[in-house]
């Protein structure tokens, strides 16, 4: 079967080298960490992943089968798109603009933030089936039947006390990544669907513009009008309503007010190609390294 991978991207590799100070495999980004208050320059290698975060229980397939496609059908030729978009300020022909939509949506859907909402909710969702159950003996009891005679039990029955102890219990669902990707990929396609109807923008930083930054969740699409930097340089700005220019140069304000919105976004971590961030803050533009971050108004990531 080979070296199977298990430490899995949530945030691609290739597209992080392009915020690098040499913009390709072997550089190094600066990364701030607000969990640990820490600041370090490492190759993109060994950030924005997680162990088995798209590992996959299925026979016949290696457990890091999607981890390996995620790699060779999407995320390769995405990140050689946004290079060209950067070499030529040009958004491309639609086929080609496909495979960054398609990249971008998926840093939306799965990310380590995303998760954790999802199986907070479910928790709950299961602590409130799991109180209806405890509460009255004939209800769990016609469940259980119900179980059975749909195949979903096989064994003997749980008795009512036992089960409404342990439904009591303060216990922990654990979701597997196989889960959380079996309910990412299904709101994947329509999540596309409403990315690809937008209108997008190429916002480009004049000269004397400070460089974007990026993060570990780097695009959200809730808001109506989203932006996604693709290098120190580069942004792509999608909006649902009002229709910009192909091209927007994007001066010191502009870039420092996109940087507010992705250090906004950030979970954990923020990344750039320097030590330090150009970023609006109560409607001022203020240069601050990285470690300042939170003292200028980022909460800390939980």
């Amino acid at each position: 079967m080979g070296n199977i991978a298990k430490g899995h991207h949530f945030v691609t590799r290739g597209y992080l080298q392009g915020f690098t100070d040499t913009g390709d495999r072997n550089g190094k980004l600066w990364v701030f960490d607000f969990q640990v208050n820490r600041l370090f320059n490492p190759n993109p290698r060994g950030v924005a992943l997680e162990t088995n975060f798209n590992k996959i229980d299925l026979p016949g397939y290696a457990p890091d089968y999607l981890e390996k496609m995620f790699a060779d059908k999407l995320e390769g030729k995405a990140v050689s798109v946004l290079r060209w978009i950067c070499a030529n300020n040009d958004i491309p022909p639609n086929e080609d603009f496909s495979y960054v939509l398609n990249l971008l949506t998926l840093f939306a859907v799965r990310n380590p933030a995303m998760r954790r909402s999802m199986a907070a909710s479910r928790k709950h969702a299961y602590r409130v089936i799991g109180d209806l159950l405890a509460s009255d003996r004939r209800l769990y009891e016609h469940h259980v039947a119900k179980a059975r005679e749909d195949g979903f039990i096989m064994g003997a029955d749980v008795p009512f006390e036992q089960m409404q102890e342990t439904l009591r219990a303060d216990f922990e669902h654990k979701i597997s990544p196989q889960e959380h990707l079996v309910t990412e990929l299904e709101i994947f396609k329509s999540i596309l669907e409403g990315v690809s109807a937008r209108d997008w923008s190429l916002l480009i930083a004049t000269p004397d513009a400070p460089d974007f930054i990026t993060c570990d969740h780097p695009v959200s699409v809730v808001y109506k009008q989203c932006v996604f930097p693709i290098g120190p340089r580069h942004a792509l700005m999608g909006d649902r309503e009002n229709p910009a220019p192909a091209r927007i140069q994007l001066p010191t304000a502009g870039v420092a007010e996109v940087n507010a919105r992705i250090a906004d976004l950030a979970d954990r971590q923020i990344y750039a190609r320097f030590s330090e961030v150009t970023i609006l803050v109560d409607r001022e533009v203020i240069t601050i390294p990285f470690s300042q971050l939170e003292d200028a108004g980022k909460p800390r990531a939980m």
